[in-house]
């Protein structure tokens, strides 16, 4: 069995009249192949967390 896991995380960020305002998304994708004598079952599962928005005041 072979487990291969990836996790991405993605900020983009904006700034407008002296606000910046980041929002941060991260995915976490696990594929697990199983291999068997004469078949392979590939598993593909990725969960993305819900977006996270942060603001902060520059002086």
């Amino acid at each position: 069995m072979t487990t291969t896991t990836t996790t991405t995380t993605t900020t983009a960020s904006i700034t407008a009249e002296g606000i910046t305002t980041s929002t941060t998304t991260t995915e976490t994708e696990t594929i697990t192949t199983s291999t068997a004598t004469t078949s392979s079952i590939t598993t593909d599962s990725a969960i993305m967390t819900s977006p996270t928005t942060t603001s902060t005041q520059g002086r």
